[in-house]
């Protein structure tokens, strides 16, 4: 009998009726102020094994296709034979993803020499579970293997926003994507008995599977509840130029959403961190310091323009916010 090969086990397939609601789209994400600036790390896999739906753990290899018994007993678990491949794969689609939407530039890797910009915030993302269930046994597993019935396909990742400074979570969630579909050819990635990785089919139809498109149904769950804790903390933004408009000092700032003409904003210059001496973990920061308001003149796509209130001449550097509720009743009439 030939040796069992390390499998990773890919569900190619056609999605069909019987799946969750659609997944939120970038209309439905909240947002407000600039943009940030994101580095997405390789994903990691919590464990070696995903779960294919074949009840019988009896796999053979022969001119190319794998076949395995199967039952509605349960998934099997079956090797990864290639983590990395996959991994920085899923990554790559979560680069499209998070860059499609408006509230984030995505920073690629710099070529050495080059000026790198520092992030905002790196994602960091664990796949906690990759699932292909079906009911019905004697699935065939190979490039030309197929087999009818109802598919589910399932992918859930667990989603973190690390402060590249101090490697603190910000942000964090869990996202679950599913898929179903009834038709389905199952390919594989195996290792030969010398250990060498023999790529049957590439990550570009994994990305055409269902169970891809569970994978992008999950990022955009995680997207959408990644923005909303975010949007919790409120946005704040930097002056970045400061002209004289018909003699007026006027305020440039990036500000994709959450301001309208007539909008009173507070400058500020923020507090200082306070941190641990022990640990140097961040505890807080001091209060900031006020320094005047700006009313909103103008809002573009991507530039909003403001003008000093009672006298104020805003500076290059400071920092812009939304007036708080108590700010907004003092400077009420």
């Amino acid at each position: 009998m030939q040796p069992i090969p390390i499998l990773l086990v890919l569900l190619i397939s056609t999605s069909s009726g019987g799946q969750k609601p659609t997944e939120p789209k970038d209309a439905k994400i909240p947002w407000a102020g600039p943009r940030k600036v994101i580095a997405i790390a390789n994903f990691e896999f919590k464990t070696t094994k995903i779960s294919s739906g074949a009840g019988g753990s009896a796999f053979s290899l022969s001119a190319g296709k794998a076949r395995a018994g199967g039952s509605d007993s349960g998934p099997t678990n079956l090797d990864i034979a290639d983590a990395n491949l996959y991994s920085a794969g899923i990554s790559d689609m979560a680069k499209t993803t998070f860059g499609d939407f408006k509230g984030f530039n995505i920073l690629e890797e710099a070529t050495p020499g080059e000026a790198t910009i520092k992030p905002d915030w790196i994602l960091k993302a664990t796949v906690t579970d990759l699932t292909v269930r079906s009911k019905s046994g004697g699935i065939s597993l190979g490039p030309i293997g197929a087999g009818k019935g109802k598919f589910t396909n399932r992918v859930v990742l667990d989603m973190r926003l690390v402060d590249p400074v101090s490697n603190l979570i910000q942000f964090s969630c869990k996202a679950v994507g599913e898929k179903s579909s009834q038709a389905n050819t199952m390919a594989l990635l195996a290792k030969d008995s010398s250990g060498n990785t023999v790529p049957v089919v590439g990550f570009d139809d994994f990305q055409e599977s269902a169970l891809g498109e569970a994978t992008r149904d999950a990022l955009q769950v995680g997207l959408k509840l990644l923005c909303i804790e975010i949007t919790k903390q409120g946005w704040s933004s930097t002056i970045s130029e400061v002209r004289s408009m018909q003699g007026v000092p006027t305020a440039f700032f990036e500000c994709i959403a959450g301001v309208s003409e007539g909008d009173k904003l507070q400058v500020i210059v923020p507090g200082e961190p306070v941190l641990d001496p022990k640990t140097g973990r961040r505890l807080g920061e001091t209060k900031p310091r006020i320094l005047g308001e700006l009313v909103v003149t103008s809002v573009g796509e991507t530039i909003v323009e403001a003008q000093g209130v009672g006298g104020y001449t805003p500076e290059v550097g400071t920092v812009v916010r939304p007036l708080t509720s108590k700010a907004k009743a003092k400077t009420s009439p």
